[in-house]
């Protein structure tokens, strides 16, 4: 295939994503990326046949970088827990190193009422629970933590925290130094979670 024609295509789905983050889903239309990329409407159609192909291309250039990391923590030889917290970590400098990429999560709803899209965030938002509760699993049955919640509810717990870190950063501009230490609410809930934590931090967190 010609490099060209998949560069163009490239061109087509980054201007697609950079509308959906500034404008909205409704702003992504064939008239406003026709006018975006400087080209004709007609043009368009030499590399999609529709918007929805668009679309499917997209969502799967998010999948591919959530695949991407967690491909990524997979291989590190560390405990599990530590695989959920750099997974999290990840994904927060990816998300603000390629900050388009949040908007798409924050609007899974819209993708999931397009018939060609719902399949794709399903399958992608699955991967990643089965992700978390694998690692919890095996977190919990190789005593890294103790069992104060389900696997199912510490991945529901630790990505829902992502969730609204993006949620955060959306709304409100975070100005503080890349350096500044910080207490989170993930480093808190990992230490209450490990085994035999400082029992003054665990009772705190009990009560």
């Amino acid at each position: 295939m010609d490099n060209n024609y998949i560069l163009e295509r490239d061109k087509i789905i980054a201007t697609a994503i950079e509308l959906l983050d500034t404008e909205g889903m409704s702003s992504v239309t064939f008239k406003n990326l026709a006018k975006k990329l400087n080209m004709t409407e007609m043009m368009l159609y030499r590399y999609f046949g529709s918007l929805d192909e668009i679309m499917v291309e997209v969502v799967n250039t998010f999948t591919k970088l959530d695949d991407r990391i967690i491909a990524s923590v997979e291989a590190m030889e560390i405990s599990h827990l530590d695989k959920i917290q750099e997974y999290l970590k990840l994904a927060r400098t990816d998300y603000t190193d390629y900050g388009d990429f949040a908007i798409l999560i924050l609007n899974f709803e819209d993708f999931l009422h397009n018939t060609r899209t719902r399949d794709q965030i399903n399958i992608a938002i699955q991967k990643r629970v089965d992700f978390g509760k694998k690692e919890f699993e095996a977190a919990i049955k190789e005593n890294e933590i103790v069992d104060y919640f389900t696997a199912e509810e510490l991945s529901n717990i630790f990505f829902g925290c992502l969730w609204q870190d993006m949620l955060n950063r959306r709304v409100w501009v975070d100005d503080r130094e890349d350096g500044e230490v910080k207490v989170t609410m993930i480093s808190k809930l990992a230490k209450v979670l490990k085994k035999n934590p400082d029992q003054e931090v665990r009772e705190q967190f009990m009560n």
